[in-house]
């Protein structure tokens, strides 16, 4: 009985420390490439710019609303051609072993012109 309640507690263990591993970052996509994926997270006065590796099995979808759709051609996709890089793609971005997995582009409404 306390075998089976060891085994239990070590699988939840090794579980829990898998996600902690996982992070999951919301900012602005400034340059991407094969390679890499340069990010800004934070505010204006208190922005920091992180470069990460992109996983070889990377992920790259579309969050419009509250739907999460797959982008043809991955890293390819138009959305990621002519990056501003001063206003960069709003995304989230889940990192694992210091590796880019999935890169989520989130698109929020567009204000109407009132001309």
């Amino acid at each position: 009985m306390t075998l089976r309640k060891m085994v239990c507690a070590c699988a939840i263990l090794a579980l829990s420390i898998g996600f902690a591993l996982a992070d999951e970052i919301t900012g602005r996509i400034t340059k991407i490439d094969d390679k890499k994926v340069t990010v800004v997270t934070g505010k204006k006065g208190d922005a920091k710019t992180t470069e990460y590796d992109l996983a070889k099995d990377c992920k790259f979808a579309k969050m419009e609303k509250k739907t999460k759709t797959d982008l043809p051609d991955g890293l390819k996709n138009e959305a990621f051609k002519d990056i501003d890089a001063k206003k960069g793609l709003f995304a989230s971005i889940n990192v694992a072993d210091g590796k880019v997995t999935e890169v989520v582009l989130i698109t929020g409404k567009k204000k109407k012109d009132n001309n």
